[in-house]
C-alpha cells in the first residue's frame, strides 16, 4: 500500500464493510435559492408561520437540521 492510504475492512458474518480512507461519495447539496428564502420570510410576514418555524425552515434548507 502507498503512503497515506489506510485500508481497513470489518467482517461480521456475511457482512463486510470497507472502511478505507477513500470515504463514501456524497452528492453535492443543492443550493438554496433566494426565492425559497423569500417565500419563508413572506410567510412569516403574513403570520402564516411563527419566527421559530421560519428559523427551523431556513436551517433545514441550509442543511442545519
Amino acid at each position: 500500500m502507498g503512503r497515506g492510504k489506510v485500508r481497513a475492512a470489518v467482517n461480521v458474518g456475511r457482512w463486510s464493510w470497507d472502511l478505507s480512507s477513500k470515504g463514501v461519495p456524497m452528492p453535492p447539496k443543492p443550493s438554496v435559492s433566494e426565492d425559497e428564502r423569500l417565500l419563508i420570510l413572506k410567510m412569516l410576514q403574513e403570520k402564516k408561520i411563527t419566527a421559530e418555524e421560519a428559523d427551523n425552515l431556513l436551517s433545514a434548507l441550509e442543511g442545519g437540521k
